[in-house]
């Protein structure tokens, strides 16, 4: 099944719980010792137009994990949402607390090959879908942020000038 030929791709990356709580403390350091200093190189403030460009960077026609909505909704909406959206993920990154489903991905298998068998399971991709909110803080994130970002060279996702099918 599916689940389980993949189970190594998903398990790739270890879990433990020492590793985990040192990772948090060291986070929580950085933060009380640059933000809450005022030593951050940002102010962690995301603006309407900040809103406005994430979601001119949307797909047109996508659709969101759970909610039912469309990267449309957000598309063709009024300024006036990128605003809400603003406060609220303005606020979200100042309390360091982001709703869980903002969080949450569904996985859904993706046929590689049409022409070969459907019934087995390394014919099939996965893909996330994520949050269209999630999505727009990735955006804004993405561009307030790359020139401190940098990717495993094995990430395709979210490469300029690459494809998930390399």
């Amino acid at each position: 099944n599916f689940g389980n030929q993949n189970k190594e791709l998903y398990n790739s990356v270890s879990y433990n719980a020492d590793d985990m709580s040192l990772l948090s403390r060291d986070l929580d350091r950085t933060v009380r010792d640059t933000c809450l200093a005022g030593n951050c190189y940002c102010d962690h403030n995301v603006t309407s137009t900040d809103v406005h460009n994430a979601i001119l960077r949307l797909k047109r026609g996508k659709s969101d994990s759970k909610d039912g909505l469309t990267s449309d909704h957000f598309i063709n909406s009024c300024g006036q949402l990128s605003v809400h959206i603003a406060l609220f993920l303005s606020m979200a990154l100042r309390h360091s607390f982001v709703p869980s489903q903002m969080r949450d991905s569904v996985l859904i298998p993706i046929p590689k090959n049409v022409r070969k068998s459907l019934y087995r399971s390394e014919n099939y991709r996965s893909i996330a879908i994520s949050s269209l909110i999630g999505k727009i803080l990735d955006n804004i994130v993405l561009v307030k942020h790359e020139h401190i970002l940098c990717n495993s060279e094995l990430q395709f996702g979210l490469r300029q000038k690459y494809s998930t099918s390399q």
